[in-house]
């Protein structure tokens, strides 16, 4: 999941490391998600606190396997939560949060 962000990670080394993006936020307007999407962050915390906090879950990945792209601390095993669930779980949170962003899968 990659939130809306000017971010060089997104759409370059993970992909080249054979990850694949399987949603994003999309603000309506700039301001829709925050200025330098302050709100976007907001939803992401929430999401890892509910896979850590309830769910139990701890990265998947080490720093090895992300090397210079960094991230290792935001991968979650794809057969505990899988990408349409995690797209779920970022919607969930951004409508709890009161959250402008529309979320795609």
């Amino acid at each position: 999941m990659a939130e809306h962000s000017r971010s060089p990670r997104l759409g370059t080394e993970p992909a080249s490391g054979g990850f694949a993006l399987s949603g994003h936020y999309q603000p309506g307007t700039p301001a829709a998600c925050g200025e330098y999407g302050r709100e976007a962050r907001d939803v992401e915390r929430a999401v890892h606190n509910h896979l850590r906090k309830t769910l139990g879950l701890g990265p998947h990945l080490d720093s090895s396997d992300m090397g210079a792209v960094g991230g290792w601390t935001e991968t979650y095993d794809a057969e505990l939560v899988s990408p349409p669930e995690l797209v779920r779980l970022v919607g969930d949170a951004a409508e709890r949060l009161g959250v402008g962003c529309k979320v795609s899968a």
